[in-house]
């Protein structure tokens, strides 16, 4: 389990920061990560100490923080000091800067400002302005494996969830489904523009706003090289559903800066099926098992629908 003590922290604010801990308190946010808000003496400015299972993710946040600030100056954590080596904990750590705002969802719900989802969208177009060579995972600074097709790395990911999760009763009789769906809609998934940047995990919890702007886009964890509308799903299932007056506002601020292909509103159905496979495999890597059961149900779900 990532767990930090006080005392430690202490002694690596002192020693890193200059400064001296006078509260620190953990964050419910993340299922994976660890997250505590700390307060330094002499600063009205709080800091965030994010723990990380893997080392390497903690080269990948610090690389992306600083490609996005450099490359189009979206609001992100100012890194403080991190620590990938593993020599002080079994796990990396990193010191943030916290960025005002509230999260999308709760600013909306207060406010009834619908132009909030519309700067939401804006945003996201513009992190889908930075580009890489070839679609795949970003792990540290690299893109591992990489593929020049994205229909090649979306089959790989699946597949690859698909093993790690096969211990699951009932996903030797759903894989065979899941199989099937990908390959009658693998057409969708020939596009034509390049891979861009994508957060992967865009939804309110990670989008955070005053009364007018988008002031923070955080937690860049799961981000890969791929197709920009795969960013939109989490943002379909987990915003619209609620909000569906907000819907139209975000895609008329998504197109400010970027594209949506006539195909869209088919290869979503290809997407949300990747996010359901992905959701089980999550839920079955932290040992959630309620939630790995509603994910599961969700899966279900989809291919009695699709299928």
């Amino acid at each position: 389990m990532l767990q930090m003590t006080r005392k430690a922290a202490e002694k690596i604010v002192s020693r890193e920061l200059g400064g001296k801990i006078t509260g620190i308190k953990p964050l419910s946010k993340g299922n994976i990560n660890k997250m505590y808000e700390i307060s330094v003496k002499g600063t009205a400015s709080k800091l965030i100490l994010r723990l990380y299972n893997e080392a390497w993710k903690v080269d990948k946040e610090v690389y992306l923080y600083k490609l996005i600030k450099e490359s189009i100056g979206l609001p992100v954590p100012e890194v403080k000091f991190y620590d990938d080596t593993l020599s002080r904990f079994p796990f990396g750590y990193a010191i943030l800067s916290k960025l005002p705002g509230a999260q999308l969802d709760k600013a909306y719900k207060k406010s009834h400002n619908k132009a909030l989802f519309r700067a939401a969208g804006e945003a996201l177009a513009k992190l889908h302005s930075i580009k890489f060579k070839s679609f795949g995972w970003i792990v540290g600074k690299e893109i591992r494996p990489s593929f020049r097709k994205w229909g090649d790395f979306v089959e790989h990911d699946i597949e690859h969830k698909l093993e790690n999760i096969m211990a699951i009763g009932g996903i030797k009789t759903i894989a065979p489904h899941v199989r099937r769906f990908m390959e009658d809609n693998k057409a969708l998934l020939r596009v034509r523009s390049g891979p861009s940047l994508l957060h992967k995990d865009y939804h309110p919890a990670h989008i955070l706003t005053d009364s007018i702007s988008v002031t923070g886009i955080l937690d860049m964890e799961w981000a890969i090289a791929g197709h920009s509308e795969n960013d939109f799903i989490k943002m379909e299932l987990w915003a619209f559903s609620g909000m569906p007056e907000a819907r139209q506002e975000f895609f008329d601020g998504y197109i400010k800066f970027g594209d949506i292909s006539e195909e869209y509103s088919e290869r979503r159905r290809v997407y949300e099926l990747w996010h359901n496979v992905n959701m089980v495999s999550i839920s079955h890597q932290i040992g959630n098992m309620k939630w790995l059961r509603t994910n599961m149900r969700q899966l279900e779900r989809f291919l009695h629908e699709h299928n």
